[in-house]
């Protein structure tokens, strides 16, 4: 296991990156390393800094590819035959509660929040994005989604937010995966902010990633980005 702790996303994102570009090992067509953890205590003007990179790597034809995959998991609300929206399961997860008949889905954000309501510091605050079925319904192995699920613990003014991989590509969507992910960070701060008790004066992401992996035919992108990253 290997964490990279810093307080830029750039810069935890630079480090890991490297890493695995250089100490990931061949499996198949690509190259492969598990347990990275990336932990990083964050501002605002950090989640800025983190947009602008995102923008400027976006805007380069090399990398937009990327920013589709992840566009299609993480705004986009329907799920689609190549992988299943992640903010839809969040909004609106389809799960049918044993022994009844109710198929209603289950709207995440707003279990979230009548229990943040009244138990901000609730040790059960998790939000799920894994299905059962998906490894039988995806008729490709990526069709199972990466980010599985998310935990959230409040405590003594600090809120801290773990999303947990199965798995990610670090060559074409890690930095577009922290980038979205942030925004789901801030729409659950943004609960907890309704909560006129709640006083949050540190914020804390964690990245779990079981599996990090690039395709080795394809590494000179990922050190393109690195590149991108070392100008600033």
């Amino acid at each position: 296991m290997r964490i990279f702790e810093a307080k830029s996303f750039v810069e935890c994102f630079r480090a890991a990156s490297a890493y695995v570009l250089h100490s990931a090992r061949r499996k198949s067509d690509m190259n492969e390393i598990q347990d990275i953890i990336l932990k990083v205590s964050f501002s605002d003007e950090d989640a800025e800094e983190l947009a602008r990179f995102v923008e400027k790597v976006s805007s380069d034809d090399r990398f937009r590819f990327g920013l589709e995959k992840a566009t299609r998991a993480y705004v986009r609300e329907v799920d689609s035959i190549t992988k299943p929206s992640y903010i839809g399961r969040l909004k609106d997860y389809c799960f049918i509660k044993p022994g009844s008949n109710d198929f209603a889905g289950i709207a995440q954000f707003d279990v979230l929040q009548r229990v943040v309501a009244e138990t901000p510091q609730a040790s059960n605050l998790v939000l799920a994005v894994h299905h059962p079925s998906d490894i039988e319904d995806g008729f490709r192995p990526g069709y199972v989604p990466c980010l599985s699920f998310i935990d959230v613990k409040y405590r003594h003014g600090s809120l801290s937010v773990k999303f947990f991989f199965r798995s990610c590509d670090f060559q074409e969507v890690l930095l577009y995966d922290l980038y979205f992910c942030i925004k789901i960070f801030e729409k659950i701060e943004a609960i907890f902010k309704e909560n006129e008790k709640v006083v949050i004066e540190d914020r804390c992401a964690i990245f779990y990633f079981s599996r990090a992996f690039f395709y080795k035919r394809r590494s000179h992108l990922l050190q393109g980005v690195l590149d991108m990253a070392d100008v600033g």
